[in-house]
């Protein structure tokens, strides 16, 4: 399942039985461990501490990692010209599933909340300019104003 793990656990020449005793758990348990993916956090951490890895790198799954495709198209004069195409990894993530659930929730909330926006806007905010344009409108503008200012002075800081 990962082949980050199987690398280093043979780069380093440790068994099964040797990982698992690293790990305290039983070999049969680590080998099982090993075809589902299911390791606690703390026995993951143990391993990335024992391969001196990041954790990303060692429990990399095959969609995660980028891939090379090497075809030839023509060989003449000893030469041979080639197409060399990198896919980068892909990764699967797990809030997807849950968000192609919720979106059309979230999307009705969204509407609603625009919609009272709109209707505050039309009965309290409005009027009140209407009554006194000079002074309902300072507030506003400055408000705009600082945050144009904050924004560009975010930016030119990166």
């Amino acid at each position: 399942m990962f082949r980050n793990l199987d690398a280093e656990q043979a780069r380093f020449s440790y068994t099964n039985q040797q990982m698992a005793d690293k790990l305290g758990i039983s070999r049969v348990s680590y080998e099982n461990k090993k075809k589902t993916g299911k390791f606690t956090a703390l026995e993951a951490k143990k391993m990335c501490i024992i391969f001196k890895v990041k954790f990303d790198y060692l429990f990399a799954t095959d969609d995660e990692m980028p891939k090379a495709h090497l075809s030839v198209k023509k060989i003449a004069d000893g030469y041979a010209e080639c197409d060399v195409r990198l896919t980068a990894g892909h990764k699967k993530n797990k809030l997807c599933g849950r968000w192609n659930k919720m979106k059309y929730v979230v999307i009705m909330g969204l509407i609603l909340i625009t919609a009272g926006a709109g209707w505050a806007l039309k009965n309290i905010v409005w009027p009140a300019i209407k009554k006194d344009p000079v002074a309902n409108l300072i507030l506003p503008a400055a408000t705009a104003l600082l945050t144009s200012l904050l924004l560009c002075l975010l930016e030119t800081r990166q």
